[in-house]
């Protein structure tokens, strides 16, 4: 009896032991094999959100700079008026003081460009003295300039750039803004600039708009680590980051480990307290400012910690079971994850926003998709704005300014490609040349307004008259080019129709001279016909003005 209990004690510590190592065999493998698999979902999750951040932040720092080159034209063609350069040199002069007619016309120019950018709550002329020579807003002395004169001179080279935030005392309290700046130059020589005030909660909808979940932050901070925005795309938080003390110095550890000068951009992970983050940092053109994107990598991974959970679960009944859950959910989550990513690549190869996921599921893998989705669709649209964008920016600076129409370097370069298909064609073509008369006395008598609104006229009517190009070379001249030209008749016609219509408002005539020259050949030179227009339209004006001449070289017209 004693013999049978011990072989049946022994019986039973055997199938134990065989039971164990059965069980060892069948799980040890399975959780090496699950444990690889969860870190591959991870590496996946995490490059898919490299891959999202990096997308997002391309997106916006693109909209920012585009952002910034929209400033930057307009303070370049602020700076490059004539009239600002004679302002700021009488200002070095000391004699601007004596011309409140000048700086009163400078003034309402910054007043009305300042209406037209509702964002802009400055916009200031000062020479290198940093004396103001006149500003869009009010200022209760011109010649005080004490609170310009603490500008950083790394802002002050010439170039274009944005500086770091600061406070500004206004009229209706305290604002922190920053300011764009571009210097002023006279025959080469920097002699002032034009700054342009900007509130730092207008950068707040870079931020708002940036299609952000509630788990991820997004930050700009100038040089000085200021905050320009920052938080998720609802609230706005005061500290430079939304971590704690933990994660923040988790974080600046390996800031601080980054040569920045070698890799301006790119990622930093870290963990603190179990949590997973991952930040995407970038420097932004044209100032010291840096944008940081935050995400919670632990929430993305959800879908491996519910895999591990189970594992550890099934692991407890029996093996089998466990290996069979195991393969499903490898087939489940990793071939997903690799379709994602795959997506993905394919978007970043092509540049083709309109590429979409096609996974439907009610897990967080679909979750992800749809919100993967949701972010291409936010990419696709920014991407088909920014190319209206860059459309319109393109217009604007083939347009002059005050009319509209052609400005000259845009006006020459078509009327060159005219003349060169009518140089292949072999059909006639005219190119012409108005100056409005005396044009002077309306400047004089009436002020530059009403001279703005001849010129406007002027621009208008040639645009309505000519079945062409027109443009302006400057002043109170205007250059047209019409292909196809029939013959002088016509062309008679149409002269004298433009000065029926200017001659003919009823807010007062608008006498013009308008030269003409027609040609047709195999060698038609842009600069004779430019100069033998030029010389037409002088024509007119030593008979009488107010009129046309036509000039037909004998040896073009066959």
């Amino acid at each position: 009896m004693v013999e049978y209990c011990m072989l049946g004690g022994i019986f039973l510590n055997l199938k134990r032991t065989v039971y164990f190592i059965l069980l060892i065999f069948s799980l040890v493998p399975l959780i090496l094999f699950a444990t690889f698999m969860i870190d591959q979902n991870n590496k996946r999750i995490e490059e898919v959100s490299q891959d999202a951040l990096s997308s997002i932040s391309s997106v916006h720092l693109l909209s920012i700079s585009s952002f910034f080159e929209t400033q930057q034209i307009t303070l370049e063609m602020i700076s490059g008026l004539d009239l600002v350069q004679e302002a700021v040199q009488k200002s070095l002069d000391g004699t601007l003081a004596w011309d409140d007619s000048a700086r009163s016309y400078l003034t309402n120019v910054l007043a009305e460009q300042k209406a037209y950018h509702d964002y802009i709550e400055t916009l200031t002329v000062v020479d290198r003295n940093y004396m103001i020579v006149a500003s869009g807003v009010e200022y209760p002395n011109y010649e005080d300039a004490t609170e310009l004169s603490g500008i950083n001179p790394e802002y002050l080279t010439g170039d274009f750039v944005v500086s770091d935030a600061y406070d500004r005392n206004y009229k209706s309290g305290t604002k922190r803004v920053v300011s764009a700046y571009q210097g002023i130059y006279t025959d080469g020589e920097l002699v002032g600039y034009v700054i342009e005030e900007i509130p730092i909660a207008y950068f707040d909808r870079f931020r708002t708009e940036s299609g952000l979940s509630e788990k991820e932050t997004y930050h700009i901070l100038d040089g000085n680590l200021s905050v320009i925005t920052a938080g998720t795309c609802n609230d706005y938080l005061e500290e430079i980051h939304s971590l704690g003390d933990a994660q923040r110095n988790e974080f600046q550890k390996k800031w601080d480990a980054i040569d920045h000068t070698l890799h301006p951009s790119g990622f930093i992970t870290f963990q603190t307290d179990g949590v997973d983050y991952i930040t995407y940092y970038s420097v932004i053109p044209c100032t010291d400012w840096g944008m940081r994107i935050t995400t919670d990598l632990t929430a993305r991974q959800q879908s491996a910690q519910e895999f591990r959970t189970m594992l550890y679960i099934v692991c407890s009944v029996f093996a089998f079971v466990f290996i069979i859950a195991s393969v499903f959910l490898a087939r489940a989550v990793t071939a997903p994850i690799d379709y994602i990513v795959g997506v993905l690549k394919k978007v970043q190869d092509t540049q083709d926003y309109s590429l979409r996921l096609s996974m439907k599921s009610d897990n967080e893998l679909g979750f992800l998709s749809e919100k993967v989705n949701d972010l291409l669709d936010y990419i696709e649209q920014e991407n088909i704005a920014d190319k209206k964008k860059q459309y319109y920016l393109a217009l604007e600076a083939e347009s002059d300014p005050l009319t509209g129409v052609k400005n000259k370097k845009a006006l020459a370069a078509s009327m060159q490609e005219l003349l060169c298909d009518a140089e292949k064609t072999g059909v006639p073509i005219a190119i012409g040349f108005l100056d409005i008369d005396d044009f002077r006395d309306y400047n004089t008598h009436y002020g530059h307004q009403q001279g703005d609104r001849v010129i406007q006229f002027v621009a208008r009517t040639l645009s309505e008259e000519v079945q062409g190009v027109v443009g302006r070379t400057g002043g109170d001249e205007f250059a047209f080019c019409i292909p196809n030209a029939a013959d002088k008749e016509s062309l008679s016609a149409v002269a004298q129709r433009i000065l029926d219509k200017l001659n003919g408002s009823p807010n007062g005539a608008v006498p013009c001279s308008i030269g003409i020259v027609l040609a047709q050949g195999s060698s038609l030179s842009y600069t004779d016909m430019i100069q033998q227009a030029d010389e037409a339209m002088y024509h007119t004006k030593e008979n009488g003005k107010n009129g046309y001449y036509i000039s037909v070289p004998s040896e073009s017209i066959t």
